[in-house]
């Protein structure tokens, strides 16, 4: 049985007010600055996508080409399963955060391979076939990224407050689209479209290895979510995670239906907009590239918006707002767009990206509370990454493959407002009652073990204080109640030695409990 430390879960405050601890805010910009990395390298494929076919695909038509490198992004995707299968287990049986370093190991290793990997014209038929390789390899960690990272952020967010604290997995995504494209926008300012084509194309994966090892240094750093430490604590590990959670059908079904509007919306608006506006319509690789990132700031912030709006109305109330408004401007925005000039077009991506911000604010948070603390790796990891492969990835494929076939430019639309019907369905059928796990009972399993452990109650709220905020060290009497004993106050104790650097830490703040216990 593991010693309880000092992020072991507490129960949420009294009044309401959960808030994020110092080290919950740590432990939250860690797993963020990790995404963000990761992020940036699936974004500089997508936006690089252009000069990637003419590479590695030279022989082919432009559109060919085109097709053909939107269809190796979309084969990551189709590793991303197999890495959840892997990597999500791992997670809920040895921990969140070495799974994390994992993933983050593997995305950036497979990205700097890209950049220095030689094209068709020098090693032939091998070069499409070794960028396939790598790219699967960057789906296969990716797998493991989101599910385990989502997992993680919520584990160490207040009960009232998860929204808030796992919406900075989506906002480090988003922020990891716009540190890729703003890294391919200074270049191309820089060496011009014809000197990106030639060359410069690698430099944004190259710069994938020295980011990862700063991705990697900082999710050294970090401790274990609360939630896994308190499994640990009480012994509630399942050996066969994957297992149970998908005997938890009507959860996963859930899960698929939230989950492909959350990939294949995001990587529509991300991924593939850029380039209907820069190439299928006209505008340029420039205007794309301006377009994508004030769209990512503006999501930025209603993506947060969103997501305390659904800490305090629920989650499914969101979701359906969010998918909803998709549905009705989707195909409206993308006729409109052939007819706008550059500024128009930007403002119709704006709009587009406002939308999904919505539906993303309470999409990643919901998806981590379908599954209880046990299985939530294996159930998020999975259930997100099957709808995400089979959806998400190939969204930017389908879209330039309607075009192709109809001629219509907004026939792209078609395909994603259809995924955002099936979110609808799927957020009206879910039941928060009935769905959703808060981690309450393991809270007060684990309480029951703290109590067991100290019979006499003297060393209980090291690890749990009346606040509800880091921990206090209450003394025998005090702890047991005993009349007229000020609690904190006590009496000398003998302290366990495997909690002696508990109750030093504890003894730190005792004066700051002390304040805000009268306050």
């Amino acid at each position: 049985m593991s010693t309880p430390t000092r992020n072991s879960p507490r129960p949420p405050r009294a009044d309401g007010k959960d808030r994020f601890t110092r080290d919950q805010r740590r432990a939250l910009l860690g797993a963020s600055v990790g995404n963000t990395i990761e992020f940036y390298d699936f974004t500089v494929y997508g936006v690089l996508a252009v000069y990637i076919g003419q590479h590695f695909f030279p022989e082919a038509e432009p559109s060919v080409q085109l097709l053909s490198s939107f269809a190796v992004f979309g084969l990551a995707f189709l590793a991303r399963p197999i890495g959840s299968i892997i990597l999500g287990p791992l997670a809920d049986r040895i921990g969140r955060k070495p799974v994390l370093i994992m993933a983050l190991s593997g995305i950036a290793l497979a990205s700097f391979g890209i950049g220095i990997l030689p094209t068709y014209e020098t090693i032939g038929i091998l070069a499409p076939i070794a960028l396939v390789a790598l790219r699967f390899l960057q789906g296969l960690s990716a797998g493991g990224e989101y599910g385990s990272g989502s997992t993680f952020m919520a584990e160490y967010s207040p009960r009232g407050r998860r929204g808030l604290g796992v919406v900075w997995i989506v906002v480090s995504t988003t922020a990891g689209v716009l540190l890729g494209t703003l890294t391919v926008t200074g270049l191309t300012l820089v060496m011009g479209t014809a000197g990106m084509a030639d060359w410069g194309w690698r430099i944004p994966f190259i710069l994938a290895l020295p980011l990862g090892l700063i991705g990697w240094y900082i999710r050294q750093k970090i401790d274990e979510s609360p939630e896994f430490q308190m499994m640990e604590a009480t012994e509630q590990k399942t050996k066969s995670p994957l297992t149970e959670s998908l005997k938890m059908w009507q959860n996963m079904l859930i899960i698929f239906g939230i989950g492909a509007m959350h990939a294949t919306a995001y990587y529509s608006v991300f991924t593939y907009m850029p380039t209907y506006i820069g190439v299928v319509n006209g505008h340029g690789q420039e205007i794309a590239l301006v377009s994508n990132i004030v769209t990512g700031l503006v999501s930025i912030g209603v993506i947060i918006a969103a997501a305390v709006w659904s800490d305090r109305v629920g989650r499914k109330t969101v979701l359906l707002v969010g998918a909803g408004t998709y549905v009705l401007i989707a195909w409206p925005a993308y006729a409109i767009v052939p007819m706008l000039n550059a500024w128009g077009a930007i403002g119709v991506h704006i709009l587009l990206g406002a939308s999904v911000a919505v539906f993303m604010g309470a999409s990643a948070v919901i998806m981590t509370e379908l599954f209880p603390a046990k299985i939530r790796a294996s159930g998020m990891s999975l259930g997100y990454n099957i709808p995400a492969a089979v959806f998400g990835g190939g969204a930017p494929f389908v879209a330039t493959f309607l075009i192709a076939q109809t001629g219509i430019t907004s026939s792209a639309a078609w395909y994603v407002m259809a995924i955002a019907v099936l979110a609808l369905v799927s957020a009206t059928v879910l039941n928060p009652k009935k769905h959703l796990y808060d981690d309450s009972e393991l809270a007060e399993e684990y309480e029951k073990v703290i109590a067991e452990e100290q019979s006499d109650g003297s060393l209980q709220h090291v690890v749990v204080d009346a606040d509800g905020d880091r921990v206090s060290a209450d003394g025998a009497a005090g702890a047991a109640g005993v009349p007229g004993t000020e609690a904190g106050a006590g009496s000398p104790v003998d302290v366990p030695p495997r909690l002696e650097a508990e109750v030093e830490q504890a003894l730190e703040d005792v004066d700051v409990s002390r304040r805000r216990a009268l306050d």
